[in-house]
């Protein structure tokens, strides 16, 4: 049985300095596996626009539940998602649509983070890595861990969305 529940191990307003510190509790868990994935709520025009330019690989999608809800007819594509070379660039388009969500999921561990992390800015976004296996620690009666065997770097808010 597995616990899915978060622990905060680690605080600072210096994103390089928690990437390390992510990078370093990563490092515990067995990677053969293990994926990272990034994503970032943006709520301006120039933010999208900036972050659709900088991670050409990323979707972005709406998360409007009462927009979605009652119809299942999306002429934007954004409920699904778009890729970021299909995003419009009409600013009148896009801020009708915030805020937008940004992410790249499954990516290699090692591949996004650092650009990532210098990218988010003032906004909130989250980078995770996921397929860790914790290692046996039998002495504090931990064992081997693979369901909830996840490390967040959280930027600009303090729970995972």
């Amino acid at each position: 049985m597995s616990n899915p529940v978060s622990y905060p191990v680690f605080r600072t307003t210096d994103p390089a300095v928690a990437l390390r510190v992510a990078r370093e509790l990563v490092e515990v868990g067995d990677q053969q596996h293990a994926e990272v994935s990034v994503d970032v709520e943006l709520r301006t025009v120039p933010e999208v626009l900036r972050i659709r330019d900088a991670l050409p690989d990323s979707w972005f999608r709406k998360e409007d539940v009462e927009d979605c809800s009652g119809d299942s007819f999306d002429p934007t594509g954004l409920h699904v998602g778009i890729h970021a070379p299909e995003l419009s660039d009409d600013p009148d388009f896009l801020s009708r649509h915030l805020p937008l969500r940004a992410s790249m999921q499954y990516q290699p561990v090692g591949s996004i983070e650092e650009e990532f992390a210098a990218l988010v800015g003032s906004n909130v976004g989250e980078i995770w890595w996921s397929g860790l296996i914790w290692p046996d620690a039998p002495d504090s009666n931990i064992y081997r861990e693979t369901n909830n065997a996840r490390v967040s770097l959280l930027f600009n808010c303090r729970t995972t969305s």
